[in-house]
Order: structure tokens, then C-alpha cells, then sequence
């Protein structure tokens, strides 16, 4: 709307994993097999948009979405390595007031 580009737009070769996301000034580059291809382009608060592939660069437009009034992010930890440490820091009771 504002013509302004979208940063960390994510562009995805549709039935696939693999995408990119947009650089500061709205650009992206995405290697993909020489095939008929679509692309999925998302981006929070905006409609998706599917673009077919052809080998010239384009401009892509999404429209404004619904407007979220909060979004959840939900972080999983798959196995990792314990870490153990300690820090100390000893202080006499003149410090500590």
C-alpha cells in the first residue's frame, strides 16, 4: 500500500522447503529447478500471494490482510547438550548498600 518494500518477506517454491526471505530492499534471489514452478510469497499481515515462475524479474505486490492484534510465536527445543557454569561475585555487606 504504502509502496514501501517488505523485509523478511518469505518466498517459498510452492509443494517444497525450498525459499528465502527478502533483503533490506525487498529483493530476493532463489535457485529452483528448471521446471513450471509457482511461488508462494508470505508475509504477517498481508494476503499470500502465488506468482507463477518465469525467467524475468518482477514486482510482487501483496495486499494488506487482516489487521492481528497479537501474534503467538511457539519455540520448541530439540535435544541439546547441558551446559553447567557458575558465575560468582563475592561482596561485603558496605557494597551491597
Amino acid at each position: 500500500r504504502s509502496g514501501e518494500p517488505l523485509i523478511g518477506a518469505t518466498v517459498l517454491l510452492k509443494g517444497s522447503s525450498i525459499g528465502t526471505i527478502t533483503d533490506l530492499e525487498g529483493r530476493y534471489t532463489l535457485k529452483i529447478p528448471p521446471a513450471p514452478a509457482m511461488l508462494v510469497v508470505n508475509y504477517t499481515g498481508y494476503t499470500s500471494q502465488e506468482i507463477p515462475v518465469n525467467s524475468a524479474a518482477q514486482q510482487i505486490v501483496l495486499q494488506e490482510g487482516a489487521v492481528l492484534d497479537e501474534i503467538v510465536v511457539t519455540g520448541l527445543r530439540r535435544d541439546m547438550a547441558p551446559v553447567f557454569g557458575r558465575a560468582k561475585e563475592k561482596r561485603s555487606r558496605a557494597d551491597a548498600s
